[in-house]
């Protein structure tokens, strides 16, 4: 769009005029839309920690150690359509503990009281011990290899990773 005039009149029913279309140029824009209006989730297989093991992996080597854990060597073929990703997940401040970076008052506090930090004492038995958390997580594009691949990555855990999936129990 070079013209701003042209472009403020862009709303959804140009959206529409797309789907309601025959012509075969239009067919690629038709089919996108359909994916986005449809939305095609990607089936959960399931997650378990980065251990030892995997930690010094790339996805890659690790998808291709999953996908050889199969009894299916067919499973091998399907690379493209299971994707496993490494997920870091923490509170803000990395392994570092958040509440050591927030600050207090006293609810007795006067106008020019200061504020402090909470001792570890006063909280820790009800906070975690590690403040991130490393996981590889795994799903597939194609309902039919949902239960080869959780039957993979399952081995792949026992055999290389020493960990458990989760979801622990689980349906196809």
């Amino acid at each position: 769009m070079s013209s701003m005039e042209a472009y403020q009149h862009f709303d959804d029913r140009v959206l529409l005029k797309v789907q309601e279309s025959d012509e075969p140029e239009l067919q690629e824009a038709r089919s996108l839309l359909s994916r986005i209006y449809s939305k095609p989730y990607y089936n959960f297989i399931g997650k378990t920690a980065i251990t030892e093991h995997s930690q010094h992996k790339t996805e890659d080597m690790v998808l291709n150690e999953v996908l050889r854990c199969s009894k299916r060597r067919s499973l091998v073929d399907e690379k493209e359509n299971v994707i496993l990703e490494f997920m870091r997940v923490h509170y803000g401040k990395g392994k570092e503990d958040p509440l050591q970076h927030v600050r207090f008052y006293s609810k007795n506090a006067t106008a020019s009281a200061r504020c402090f930090r909470l001792p570890e004492c006063a909280y820790e038995m009800f906070s975690p011990r590690k403040f991130d958390e490393y996981c590889v997580r795994v799903f597939v594009k194609e309902p039919h290899l949902v239960a080869p691949v959780r039957e993979a990555f399952e081995r792949w855990c026992r055999k290389y990773n020493n960990s458990q999936v989760y979801p622990l129990e689980f349906r196809v």
